[in-house]
């Protein structure tokens, strides 16, 4: 149940006990809307209300080493605590807060309504079922650093077509954060395609995206026959098989633009597209941009796959 006092998280972040914290907050723009803080927070003990949003948090730096203390629905959490590791807070879900020292934490907030889009399903039981893995866990990728610390530049950019590009990046580290969980299987009887099938077609995906894939092997991937496997894939995710895969490739590239010094058409290849002139068609369709333009943005932020 999330708290009616705050419209969302940063609207709490500005108007509680962290508002006494020097903080610099950015937002989308657009159909896919997010947010982002970046707070210089000092020793405090907080309670962080359920909000109808997904938070992702990394703690940038420390003035020195310290017992990062948490609490959710009722558990407690401790550990040492390092510069760059990622805490994720389902939606709806409360916490309480101890940090003892000064530290600069960059916060990445998706509402639900964000997450329901990126995952392709109607239920914001099942975004919120997503995450549930990460409660209480840290997660160190250095991925989710440069990522977000790219999205946070983005948003700042006077630049619309990097804006517009910046925003490309979120669905590829959602589904990213997705992939470090593993096959936890979350069944209902009111999900068309559960997610512990989703996953095994992605693993499938990621494992032959060089490869011609067809529906045929992606329902194979599923345990289900073309007809069931195309009919639930589109009731639960809104979109078909073919413009799914094809968008996954389009994110694969995006990544291997940034992080690798391969060829455009060496990318291209290893994404699974027929050419790299398929590539600049579907990224100038997508993001609005060609894969020169993607990788001259991004290549010269610091950070390694």
């Amino acid at each position: 149940m999330t708290d009616p006092h705050w419209r969302n998280y940063a609207d709490f972040y500005r108007r509680s006990g962290y508002s006494g914290f020097r903080q610099e907050h950015r937002h989308s723009s657009g159909v896919n809307r997010f947010a982002m803080i970046m707070v210089d927070q000092q020793p405090h003990s907080f309670h962080d209300p359920a909000v109808g949003e997904t938070i992702i948090a990394i703690p940038l730096s420390s003035d020195r080493d310290y017992i990062w203390r948490w609490r959710l629905d009722g558990q407690d959490f401790a550990r040492e605590a390092s510069s760059g590791e990622t805490i994720i807070i389902p939606s709806g879900v409360e916490s309480e807060w101890e940090v003892g020292v000064a530290r600069k934490v960059l916060i990445l907030t998706v509402p639900d309504a964000t997450m329901q889009s990126t995952l392709r399903t109607d239920s914001t039981v099942r975004v919120r079922d997503s995450f549930e893995g990460f409660a209480g866990r840290i997660l160190v990728d250095s991925f989710v650093h440069t990522a977000m610390t790219r999205l946070w530049d983005a948003l700042a950019s006077q630049d619309a077509m990097e804006r517009r590009v910046g925003g490309c990046l979120l669905p590829t580290l959602l589904w990213h954060l997705l992939s470090q969980l593993g096959e936890q299987r979350h069944l209902t009887d009111q999900v068309h395609l559960p997610l512990w099938r989703l996953r095994r077609v992605e693993e499938f995906v990621e494992a032959h995206l060089q490869e011609d894939i067809g529906v045929k092997d992606l329902a194979k991937a599923a345990d289900l026959s073309a007809r069931h496997f195309t009919r639930s894939f589109f009731r639960e995710l809104g979109t078909t098989p073919h413009k799914w895969l094809m968008k996954r490739r389009l994110e694969h590239a995006c990544k291997m633009l940034v992080y690798s010094s391969q060829t455009i058409a060496d990318v291209a290849r290893n994404s699974g597209f027929a050419s790299q002139s398929h590539l600049t068609y579907q990224m100038k369709q997508i993001c609005g941009t060609t894969p020169n333009r993607y990788r001259d943005l991004y290549k010269g932020h610091t950070g390694t796959l």
